[in-house]
């Protein structure tokens, strides 16, 4: 049925590459059913050379179609670098801004601490001199 030799089959069994059957009760005999060895001498079907270019041709239109999405992804996570790339300059801008404004505040409370403090010791100044 497969055209091989015996010692070839039995190669093929001890490989187990080949479907084939064996008894319950064990034994050396085995055996193979048509539609099965039918099916496995068919599973390795190689293309006809026509096959063969009519694939590759819609291959190369499937990678022709995958690149021209990998470019419209590429462009798009450009144009997304750039938007934060700009917000990034943005919001250093404003961090900039914020810091400045922190330190006059700081500043400014300071100062007024200072003016408190300097009242305060006038009040005392005022009240010493007054009870003296």
């Amino acid at each position: 049925m497969t055209g091989y030799k015996k010692a070839t089959i039995y190669k093929l069994i001890y490989e187990r590459k080949i479907p084939f059957h064996k008894p319950a009760h064990g034994g050396r005999r085995v055996f193979f059913k048509s539609a099965e060895i039918d099916k496995w001498l068919q599973a390795n079907r190689i293309e006809t050379n026509e096959e063969f270019f009519l694939k590759h041709r819609e291959n190369k239109k499937v990678e022709t179609n995958n690149k021209a999405q990998f470019q419209r992804k590429l462009q798009a996570l450009k144009s997304l670098l750039f938007i934060f790339t700009t917000f990034q300059n943005v919001i250093q801008k404003y961090k900039t801004q914020i810091q400045k404004l922190e330190e006059k505040v700081a500043k400014y409370e300071s100062d007024n601490w200072m003016i408190e403090n300097l009242f305060i010791d006038e009040f005392i100044n005022t009240s010493k001199d007054e009870n003296e």
